[in-house]
């Protein structure tokens, strides 16, 4: 996931600008949603 949000040279161009779109506090939250998500909560 952290990947995926993240800028780099594995990506296109196209991609990586659309990822540097993204405004960083909605990126924090992603991660912190990640990162507490509990497999019992379902999809």
């Amino acid at each position: 996931m952290i990947k995926l949000l993240t800028v780099s040279d594995d990506f296109t161009d196209e991609y990586n600008a659309w990822v540097a779109s993204i405004p960083q506090f909605r990126k924090e939250l992603v991660f912190t949603i990640k990162r507490y998500y509990k497999p019992e909560w379902g999809h």
